[in-house]
């Protein structure tokens, strides 16, 4: 749900420690510049792009970027974050979003990525999922 005040929108603000498998946990404080922000939320401005506003409000899935798994989650359209995750939208409207959720956040796709993509390894055992990578997943429809 997006919530309005006085004409204006604004939408729940996470970041990529709110990213888990298949959903997105709010009460994990989003971190910035070395501050912690509890229930932030993001007001919309007449300046922001109106093109990223609407995939903000648009139903989607959410992957780390850099994470020790392929991480995904569900979010109906009421998130808004800076960086450090994709935005997948199938081009396909006959798919679920939760049939790709449960696709993405399986052991045998992570595997599959480990093995093509083992040389994105960073310390600590934490991969890049790149979204050139990522479109290369063999998902069947």
């Amino acid at each position: 749900m997006v919530l309005r005040d006085k004409d204006r929108e604004y939408l729940k603000f996470i970041g990529t420690a709110n990213i888990k498998h298949f959903s997105v946990d709010e009460n994990i404080p989003l971190k910035v510049a070395k501050q912690s922000y509890q229930n932030c939320y993001l007001k919309y401005s007449s300046s922001f792009d109106k093109k990223a506003w609407k995939l903000f409000k648009t139903e989607k899935l959410l992957i780390k970027e850099v994470s020790l798994g392929l991480t995904t989650a569900y979010d109906p359209g009421i998130y808004a974050n800076l960086t450090g995750m994709y935005c997948f939208i199938p081009n396909n409207n006959k798919v679920s979003f939760f049939y790709l959720l449960g696709i993405l956040n399986s052991k045998i796709l992570d595997f599959y990525f480990r093995s093509l993509y083992g040389s994105t390894h960073m310390g600590g055992g934490y991969l890049r999922f790149n979204g050139s990578y990522l479109k290369e997943l063999p998902i069947k429809i």
